[in-house]
Order: C-alpha cells, then sequence, then structure tokens
C-alpha cells in the first residue's frame, strides 16, 4: 500500500510538471507570435 500512495504520489507530480512545461511552452509561442505578428 505504501509503495503505491508514493507511486500515486509521483505520479501527480509528474502531472504537475508536465502542466507547468505546456503552460511556459505556450506562454513563449504566444509571445513569439505576438512579436512576428508586430513586425
Amino acid at each position: 500500500m505504501r509503495k503505491k500512495w508514493r507511486h500515486l504520489r509521483s505520479y501527480k507530480m509528474t502531472i504537475v510538471v508536465a502542466i507547468v512545461l505546456i503552460a511556459a511552452a505556450a506562454f513563449i509561442a504566444y509571445l513569439a507570435f505576438d512579436a512576428i505578428r508586430k513586425s
């Protein structure tokens, strides 16, 4: 049971990290698109 809980916790952390990376990539892409559109 303890191993399962530890696995679930690491799984949640992986999801959180993935969401943060996707959000950062989307933000960078938005800034790049905005810069290209202005120029």
